[in-house]
């Protein structure tokens, strides 16, 4: 949960070790590279993983049953197994859209039989004319004078064969006549059988491939830590007979990297960043909480100055979610899915850290929906979870100060944490004075008029917005008319404080309609049962299904979406004040973790 704290190292050394010292600099892994030649447009011209190569390994990734790794290369030809797997993916991609034909062909003519189209000699000139026709228009067909014969019937419609030289006219047939096509029935079946035969061969052919998984990923992991070599080499400075590497390393990386240097006699500057330098930012969480830092690279990675959310973020976007779910029951539901994927999702760092939030989220979900006794929109099944069912949702008071409360605690803790990041400068004390003010303003919401704490809160707050929201130097009568005005430039945005605390408001409001339409699909469902007795038990059975699953994926998608967004801009706004980019080591790649099984 903090920023790491980094030092600037640059090495200098004899031109001629530059490519084996950048090779132990991959193989240690702690530095992230500066640049400091002018060359790097040309990296541009270095190339790329191969296109096809990534696409084969995929599509052999995603097959549903693997073989028994290959380790020795000796008899390994990548080239010939990227093309063969991307020749199978073409042919079963082509079978299957034959098969889907074929299907929706044979579901066609399936009513009409199993029939050949005879030789016109054989009919004296007359030809068979197919329509199919709505029951309710058999009469007008009946009354003409045309030959026709009905070979099927379902509920909706007849199936009609008409007997004549000519197409009937438009007038003549209420409907535009079908089109069966030459080819026979079983001539359409036994060609499906063939496909499906070719579909279980590519399928086999693809299966025999997966044997070769391993040496592709190190074939692959290989080729991009070449290219990543052969980028590095872009950024060093080279002066003659000397050349020189930069990069920011973590602060404990200290030893290793004077090892290293030692070992290949090296100069080893080690420098702490200065107030020009702009390091890199490098999270570190536990990895229980670590999804958090995830969500923060994914949105904005925090300046290397400002503080890591990454754990606030975590916990409040598990908060918010179960505050937007409100029942216990799909919340329970939620919880299913990275319990029974976890399996899959432990197999690499980012899906044991993707499972780890899908498990607090439904856990969180789990324990706000019995506080408000909602179970899948019904009332708690037993006593002892009835007299945990603190809450009630539909208590618009209740709920209204709840979310507002949250929102003020929210925005309360991102300046506290702005504050804390800037400690031992002026800077600290805008942010510490938002703190005030929003305390201030919450008394006087609690109490109902204003009190000593929130005038003393309230002017304290006042005065550290209005003189330390600027930067201007307090030099001069002009210096502090600038600050003044900076600050008053600063004040405006207590309608923003405003509008982001009520924007939490959307807790409630998303919370109540989730809970509102469950009820509502239970009540519907039982207003079906009882009108329609029998078959009314069915009926009602399907809507709460459908009911149910629809309202569960809406409220999901809710609780993740506006989860996100009340993290990412309401909070982000007041706690973060400068944007940074991401620590990028340069290391070697790794295969990457797949079921070798």
């Amino acid at each position: 949960m903090t920023i790491v704290d980094l030092r600037k190292a640059t090495l200098i050394g004899l031109a001629n070790q530059r490519r084996e010292v950048l090779a132990g600099l991959q193989a240690l892994g702690v530095l992230h590279l500066e640049t400091l030649s002018e060359t790097t447009a040309a990296t541009a011209h270095i190339g790329e993983v191969d296109a096809d190569l990534t696409e084969a390994i995929a599509f052999l990734l995603a097959a549903p049953f693997k073989r028994r790794q290959i380790k020795d290369p000796t008899d390994f030809d990548p080239a010939t197994v990227t093309r063969d797997a991307l020749r199978i993916r073409e042919t079963m991609r082509e079978l299957e859209d034959r098969r889907e034909a074929l299907i929706d062909r044979i579901e066609n003519l399936e009513p009409w039989g199993n029939f050949d189209f005879p030789d016109l000699d054989d009919l004296s000139g007359y030809k068979l004319w197919f329509y199919i026709l709505p029951h309710y228009q058999m009469a007008r067909v009946v009354a003409s004078d045309l030959v026709w014969q009905v070979v099927h019937r379902d509920n909706r419609d007849a199936y009609l064969v008409v007997v004549s030289k000519t197409e009937p006219p438009e007038d003549a047939m209420p409907v535009p006549r079908v089109h069966t096509g030459s080819i026979t029935l079983a001539r359409l079946q036994e060609d499906l059988d063939r496909v499906e035969i070719a579909m279980e061969e590519a399928a086999i052919e693809r299966t025999q491939l997966t044997r070769w998984i391993h040496l592709l990923l190190s074939g692959k992991a290989d080729y991009e830590n070449r290219l990543s070599l052969n980028r590095a080499e872009l950024v060093v400075l080279d002066a003659g007979e000397v050349f020189a590497v930069a990069g920011w390393a973590p602060e404990d990386t200290g030893e290793r990297l004077a090892a290293f240097a030692s070992q290949h006699g090296l100069a080893l500057l080690w420098e702490a960043p200065s107030a020009e330098d702009a390091p890199p930012t490098l999270l570190k969480n536990p990895p229980e909480v670590a999804a958090g830092a995830d969500i923060v690279n994914f949105f904005q990675t925090p300046g290397y100055g400002s503080w890591d959310p990454s754990a606030v973020i975590f916990f409040s976007f598990a908060v918010f979610f179960a505050l937007i779910l409100s029942d216990a029951g799909y919340a329970l539901v939620f919880t299913l899915f990275p319990l029974l994927m976890w399996r899959k999702l432990s197999r690499s760092p980012r899906g044991r850290r993707l499972g780890l939030l899908g498990l607090a989220m439904g856990l969180a979900g789990v324990v706000y929906g019995a506080l408000v006794g909602s179970y899948f929109g019904t009332p708690p099944p037993a006593p002892f979870l009835a007299q945990v069912a603190i809450l009630d949702v539909r208590d618009f008071d209740a709920m209204i100060r709840l979310s507002v409360f949250i929102g003020i605690i929210h925005i309360a803790v991102a300046n506290l944490a702005r504050a804390w990041a800037a400690r031992g400068s002026s800077i600290a004390l805008a942010p510490l004075g938002w703190f005030f003010l929003i305390a201030a303003g919450t008394a006087y919401w609690l109490q109902g008029e204003p009190t000593l704490v929130s005038w003393l809160s309230g002017g304290l707050g006042l005065g550290a917005v209005l003189f330390f929201s600027g930067s201007a130097p307090l030099a001069g009568a002009a210096g502090i008319g600038r600050r003044l005005f900076e600050g008053l430039k600063g004040l405006t945005d207590v309608t923003k404080a405003f509008g982001d605390v009520l924007s939490y408001l959307r807790l409630f409001a998303l919370g109540l309609a989730s809970a509102s339409l469950a009820t509502t699909f239970n009540q519907m469902a039982a207003d079906v049962a009882e009108r329609f007795a029998g078959i009314g038990i069915v009926f009602a059975a399907m809507l709460l299904v459908l009911g149910h699953a629809l309202n569960f994926v809406l409220a999901v998608v809710s609780g993740v979406v506006h989860g996100l967004r009340l993290n990412l801009i309401e909070f982000y706004n007041w706690s973060i004040s400068q944007e940074g980019y991401p620590f990028r080591a340069f290391a070697k790649k790794e295969i990457d973790p797949w079921n070798r099984s």
